[in-house]
């Protein structure tokens, strides 16, 4: 027994000084982050350039006002042609089934710095259709929440499809 308690302890005491030399450092344990010659500003931009992009999302009243105000932005409504038939889609809007999007995005929005607003029927497609047109090298992408049920409900102008 003895001879087992010995050995017990000896391993213990090796755990001990090895955990003890993993801990060890240098003798200043301040926080404060080494000196640099690149300003706060730059190392920041350095960040947000290689950070992943994202889409904005925003409301369907805000949306309208800022499609509205500008001369060169795309609304573009995801839904399936017999939606549009049905219900009409937003005045103004570019008609891209998502089910044709892959196709139709290189032929109709040609810049990929103007800003695309997305919208289908509750913000479902609209928010897939927005992470391919980031995969893309699209800059400027938002979703419309609540799709264009929200669109009707703020009595936002709707045209009629005619095929």
């Amino acid at each position: 027994m003895p001879k087992n308690r010995f050995l017990f302890l000896l391993i213990l005491l090796l755990g001990l000084i090895l955990a003890a030399a993993a801990c060890g450092g240098s003798d200043d344990d301040t926080d404060t982050p080494a000196p640099t010659d690149t300003p706060p500003a730059t190392i920041e931009a350095e960040q947000d350039a290689a950070a992943e992009p994202v889409f904005e999302s925003i409301s369907v009243t805000e949306a309208y006002t800022r499609f509205s105000q500008s001369d060169t932005a795309i609304l573009v409504d995801v839904r399936e042609e017999n939606e549009w038939a049905a219900t009409g889609y937003p005045e103004g809007a570019e008609l891209i089934a998502l089910t044709t999007f892959e196709q139709e995005v290189p032929r109709k929005l040609t810049d990929k710095n103007t800003e695309v607003y997305l919208i289908c029927n509750s913000g479902n497609r609209s928010m897939s259709a927005s992470e391919y047109l980031l995969q893309m090298g699209y800059m400027h992408v938002i979703n419309i929440e609540g799709g264009f049920q929200d669109w009707m409900s703020a009595g936002l102008p709707i045209e009629q499809y005619t095929p």
